[in-house]
């Protein structure tokens, strides 16, 4: 247990069910030491505000679900309770049960000399009751302000004056570099040199230091305690905060005013919120702030569980907690010797929607639409273990790109799909604290690359015509720009600019000699005419092309970057020692070689939006129609429509757009479509 204890770097207060649960399922899964820092209130020997927990029913419900948990009591001793008591008869449980417990009389006993004798003789107590017990000394600045020659003081003297045993089994002093919570913000002034000196006075006692109050403070701030040598600090109350926001959103997207007046009402009357608030707090005109900062204490509240509780799935909360939790450790994480890269969020698709089975995928722009049995089975029947045993040769797809496109094999570039075209384009010319400069929205991974590369951003938006002006691109344009990355056309919009818009952009950078990304993975679908031929007028002029979309085989990875022989040399740096397998080589060299199955199924797809648009103008069913392989639709009732996907397995992507705050159908065409079972419904969806 001590192991678990020492290298717990954060701290957590039970602040709900939820959280605990949360908690231990991230442990679990990531095998992280987590401690469990129970206050008075929280977790009793007769019960607590949390979940009405005993001290022994607590305990025996952590150790049940986890081996990475452990529990220290916080602030155990007199007057740390409901009542001004002694708090031995606390105490006494906590031995029980408990594995750690911070000894802590400064609240009821300020006085120096006083605290000491107590917390020796608490400790004292709590050994004889159970000598397997770990110790934590000292308090926070919010209950009794130390300077470092009175923490040295305290270890001096309580070296002096308990067991040898005793002492050893103290593994943490408290310290205090500036922390104080009010109105849900930490108002602490951070001291980097006062947090050194303590850590250097607890050092020389072979302790471990930690803080308390960490909680909404600010992430440098808390990378920066880490970093100094502080061993751990605890949370509380933000993670509280945090859960109860999730009901509140809830409640209020849901418009339902009575049960926001009741949780203020229960958060009002239980006077909780008095403790965390400035003299000057006027409740009455703070109510949502006042449900923030209470919330967590009525959870166990009958009223709230009978009326609010149940408004939300509790695995909506689990993980909502969960993606909080990964993000605060991400700021304990001695691994981030790039701490730019804290930054970076990644987000990938549900498990579900990734699975190949046989639901209708109308999410991810793919090829619904199976290639002609004859071509596919002569590609398969060619297929020989070769194709799996050896390593890959794709000279000749590159050879094959060239003649489609009447280029050189060195304007080619192969890559493992558009998305690691992207990042490619990054790597090679990313500058740390220069701008990309793109467009928003875009593909979500351009903002992640840039990160990855600590590459700051600059975005263009859309207008509420679903639209972004090439003449604010242009002015935008100068020699903080490191790079600029146009989709065209732009998913999810699908919108597409001509090609004398694009060349205007391409001309400003080539000026400037900054390279310009031009990404065309959907440029099948739309009647414009490609950047390729712009190649030879600019030189800073890259294109980015995939097998993905129109080509239709995703499954395969095949992308690729085109350019002049330059800025392709740069490039070729980057290139991977085997660029992409050897059946997606094969497969992209048959496709071209068959390019009529390409321009046949492209032409199914023009031809089914302008049927679309005929039923959608009939029946008076709002559209978005555009460049790409995927239509935006509005009928009157998306819920139901959403309802129908979800019951019919179709796997749908439903999402409110710039400048509209009410969700549209993202619709992948394929043929026939306006004949399926999903296109009647949406007709009487709008009825």
């Amino acid at each position: 247990m001590k192991k678990i204890l020492v290298n717990s770097k954060l701290c957590y207060g039970p602040m709900s069910k939820n959280i605990v649960d949360t908690l231990i399922e991230f442990s679990n899964n990531t095998h992280t030491p987590i401690t469990f820092i129970p206050s008075r209130r929280q977790v009793e020997w007769n019960g607590g505000y949390v979940n009405n927990w005993t001290t022994e029913n607590f305990s025996k419900y952590v150790k049940s679900k986890s081996k990475y948990a452990a529990i220290q009591r916080d602030h155990g001793g007199p007057g740390q309770g409901l009542y001004d008591d002694d708090g031995y008869e606390s105490l006494k449980h906590d031995c029980k049960y408990l594995d750690s417990i911070h000894i802590d009389p400064w609240k009821k006993y300020p006085n120096f000399e006083d605290g000491l004798k107590w917390t020796i003789d608490l400790l004292k107590f709590c050994y004889n009751e159970n000598p397997n017990l770990y110790f934590e000394i000292a308090t926070e600045e919010a209950i009794r302000k130390f300077e470092s020659e009175e923490i040295e003081r305290l270890l001096y003297r309580v070296k002096q004056n308990v067991d040898k045993n005793i002492f050893e089994r103290i593994l943490f002093c408290v310290i205090q570099s500036g922390t104080a919570l009010k109105d849900g913000i930490n108002t602490g002034n951070y001291n980097c040199n006062r947090l050194v000196k303590m850590i250097n006075v607890i050092k020389t006692y072979k302790k471990l230091s930690k803080e308390h109050n960490g909680d909404y403070m600010d992430k440098d701030i808390m990378i920066s305690r880490f970093n100094t040598g502080l061993d751990s600090l605890n949370i509380a109350p933000e993670v509280g905060v945090f859960e109860t926001n999730i009901f509140l959103k809830k409640l209020k997207d849901d418009n339902c005013e009575k049960k926001i007046n009741l949780f203020y009402n229960l958060c009002y009357n239980s006077g909780k919120w008095k403790k965390w608030v400035s003299d000057d707090f006027k409740p009455d005109k703070n109510k949502e702030k006042l449900i923030q900062i209470c919330g967590h204490y009525v959870f166990s509240n009958k009223e709230f569980i009978d009326n609010i509780k149940n408004c939300i799935d509790t695995s909506v909360i689990n993980e909502k907690l969960y993606e909080y939790f990964i993000k605060v450790y991400e700021n304990t994480n001695k691994f981030y010797y790039n701490s730019y890269l804290r930054d970076v969020t990644r987000v990938h698709p549900p498990e579900d929607t990734q699975k190949i089975d046989n639901r209708l995928r109308l999410h991810r722009a793919e090829r619904l639409y199976d290639f002609p049995d004859d071509f596919f089975n002569t590609f398969i029947s060619n297929l020989s273990q070769k194709n799996f045993r050896y390593y890959p040769y794709i000279q000749n797809l590159k050879r094959k790109l060239a003649k489609h496109y009447k280029l050189k094999v060195h304007n080619f570039f192969l890559n493992n799909g558009s998305s690691e075209n992207i990042k490619t384009f990054y790597k090679a010319f990313g500058i740390h604290n220069k701008y990309a400069l793109l467009t928003k929205p875009c593909y979500p991974m351009h903002e992640v690359y840039a990160k990855l590369n600590n590459i700051k951003i600059m975005s263009i938006n859309y207008d509420n015509t679903l639209n972004w002006n090439v003449n604010d691109m242009l002015n935008k344009i100068n020699k903080n720009i490191c790079c600029v990355v146009i989709a065209n056309p732009n998913s999810p919009i699908g919108d597409i600019k001509t090609i004398d818009d694009i060349e205007k952009i391409i001309m400003k950078t080539n000026e400037l000699s900054i390279p310009i990304l031009i990404d065309e993975a959907y440029i099948e679908y739309s009647d414009n005419i490609s950047c390729v031929s712009l190649l030879d007028k600019y030189d800073n002029l890259v294109i980015s092309r995939t097998f993905s979309k129109a080509l239709g085989c995703a499954g395969l990875r095949i992308g690729y970057l085109i350019g002049n022989y330059f800025i392709m040399n740069v490039l070729q740096k980057f290139v991977a020692t085997y660029e992409i397998s050897n059946i997606s080589a094969s497969f992209g060299e048959y496709l071209l070689d068959n390019y009529h199955v390409v321009d046949s199924y492209i032409d199914l797809i023009k031809k089914e939006k302008i049927l679309i648009k005929k039923l959608c103008d009939k029946h008076n069913i709002p559209l978005i129609l555009n460049n790409i392989n995927t239509i935006h639709i509005k009928p009157k009732n998306i819920s139901l429509l959403e309802d129908f996907c979800n019951k019919n397995n179709y796997i749908g992507r439903f999402r409110v757009l710039p400048h509209d705050n009410e969700k549209w159908m993202a619709l992948v065409l394929f043929p026939d479509l306006v004949n399926h079972n999903l296109f009647k419904k949406i007709i009487e969806c709008n009825k």
